[in-house]
C-alpha cells in the first residue's frame, strides 16, 4: 500500500472511530426507570419480546449455520466453494454496512435525539403548567391573607369590637372591597360574628382560607378561587397525568421497537445471505458438472 493510500486509510479509520464513539455517547443519556402501568401490558410486552428474541435467535442460527458450513467446504477443497465465498461475502459487504449504519441511524438519532428534542417542550409545559397551578393558589391564599390583615387593621373595625358601633355600609361593602365569600370573627370561646356575606353568585372553585389575629379572637376570611382558574388548573392537572401515563410506558415501548428493529435487520442479513448462496450455487452447479466431465474424460 502506498504512503497516501495508507494515510487515507488510516485518517478514515480515526474519523470513523470519532462518529462511533459519538453515537455511544448520545446513546447513553437515560430517562429513569419506567415499568408497565398494569398487569396487561406487563404480559403484552413479556410475549412480544420472546417471540422477538426466538425469532432472531432462530434468524442468527441459520446465519451462522450457512457459513460454517461453507467454511468446513471450502477447508475440504469442495468445487466451486471459492466463488461461492467470495459471492457470500460480496453480498455481505453490500447489504451488511448500509444495515448497521441504518439501524445505529434508527437508534442513536431517530430514537435517541428525537426523543429528547421533541419532548423536551411537552416538559417544559408540563412544568410550567405545575408552576401556574400553584402560583394561582398561592395568589389567592395572598389575597385571603391581605383581606384578613386589612380588616383587623381597619379602624372601623376596631371601633365596632369597643362597642362603638361601625356604619352598616362597611359591613355590606367589606366582603366586596376584600373579594371574600364570607367574613366572620371567631371568639376564643368558639363563637362567631357574621360580618359579611357575598350577594354575588359565588365561584365554585377551591375554598381558600386566611385569618389574622385582633383583640378578643381573630378575623376569617374565606374566598375562593374563580372558577375559570379552578377549572383550568384542574384541567392542567389532568393533562400532566396523562402526559404522566404515556412518558412511564415509554421505555418499553421503545425497548420492544428496537427489538423489532434489531429482528428486521437481522431477517435483511438473511435473505442478503439466502440471495447470496442460491446464485452461487447457480454458478457452480455448470462449473462443477464441467469439472466432473473433465476428470471422466
Amino acid at each position: 500500500m502506498s504512503e497516501p493510500r495508507r494515510i487515507h486509510f488510516w485518517a478514515g479509520l480515526a474519523i470513523l472511530s470519532v462518529l462511533i464513539a459519538l453515537m455511544v455517547w448520545q446513546g447513553s443519556f437515560t430517562v429513569g426507570d419506567y415499568g408497565p402501568q398494569t398487569p396487561e401490558q406487563t404480559y403484552v410486552f413479556w410475549a412480544l419480546s420472546t417471540v422477538i428474541f426466538l425469532l432472531t435467535v432462530l434468524l442468527g442460527f441459520i446465519l451462522f449455520r450457512d457459513a460454517v458450513k461453507l467454511y468446513f467446504a471450502r477447508r475440504a477443497g469442495v468445487e466451486g466453494t471459492r466463488i461461492r465465498t467470495k459471492i457470500l461475502v460480496g453480498a455481505l459487504g453490500l447489504v451488511f454496512l448500509p444495515t448497521v449504519f441504518l439501524f445505529l441511524w434508527s437508534v442513536e438519532v431517530l430514537n435517541r435525539n428525537l426523543d429528547k428534542w421533541f419532548s423536551r417542550p411537552a416538559e417544559r409545559i408540563k412544568l410550567n403548567l405545575a408552576e401556574i397551578g400553584g402560583a394561582m393558589e398561592a395568589e389567592a391564599r395572598r389575597r385571603a391573607a391581605v383581606a384578613a390583615r386589612w380588616l383587623a387593621d381597619s379602624a372601623m373595625f376596631r371601633e365596632f369590637l369597643s362597642g362603638s358601633g361601625t356604619p352598616a355600609e362597611f359591613f355590606s361593602k367589606a366582603c366586596e372591597l376584600a373579594g371574600a365569600e364570607v367574613i366572620h370573627f371567631a371568639r376564643p370561646d368558639g363563637g362567631q360574628l357574621a360580618i359579611c356575606q357575598s350577594q354575588q353568585e359565588g365561584a365554585k372553585g377551591p375554598e381558600v382560607t386566611a385569618t389574622a389575629p385582633v383583640a378578643g379572637g381573630q378575623v376569617v376570611v374565606r374566598m375562593r378561587m374563580p372558577v375559570d382558574l379552578a377549572a383550568r388548573e384542574a384541567e392542567i392537572q389532568q393533562q400532566v397525568r396523562d402526559y404522566d401515563r404515556l412518558a412511564a410506558s415509554r421505555k418499553e415501548a421503545r425497548t420492544f421497537y428496537l427489538q423489532l428493529l434489531f429482528l428486521i435487520t437481522l431477517f435483511v442479513l438473511f435473505v442478503a445471505v439466502w440471495v447470496a448462496l442460491f446464485l452461487a450455487r447457480q454458478i457452480t452447479g455448470p462449473v462443477t458438472a464441467l469439472l466432473e466431465a473433465a476428470r471422466a474424460v
